[in-house]
């Protein structure tokens, strides 16, 4: 099956294929801190994606003072979506979001431990 894939995907094609592929709805904190974390680092090319990045999006966020809970809810949720594009990238059906991982070794390889 060939698959149609952006050339270089980025953080904010996998938060929009989650977002559009999940039929369980999610609370309003879930929706307003996606879409958060694809306005400040959905622009990052997926083999761009490390901890720094994550670091450059957080800090901010505990200089303005949210707490401890609001960040690991926004890490937690960012979690959801890279679980999510791991199990389609397993599943038998493969989607953009899979297509994207593997036409992007270098994350792909992050995600998997390989």
């Amino acid at each position: 099956m060939a698959c149609a894939v952006p050339k270089t995907p980025t953080v904010a094609d996998l938060i929009d294929k989650y977002t559009g592929t999940i039929t369980k709805r999610y609370g309003r904190t879930k929706e307003a801190t996606l879409a958060t974390l694809k306005r400040e680092i959905g622009c990052v090319k997926l083999s761009d994606l490390h901890a720094e990045v994550l670091r450059d999006f957080i800090d901010p966020l505990d200089k303005d003072g949210a707490g401890g809970v609001t960040i690991a809810a926004g890490l937690s949720f960012f979690g959801a979506v890279l679980t999510w594009t791991r199990a389609a990238s397993r599943g038998p059906e493969r989607d953009m979001g899979a297509c994207a991982l593997h036409a992007d070794r270098g994350f792909q390889a992050q995600v998997s431990g390989a």
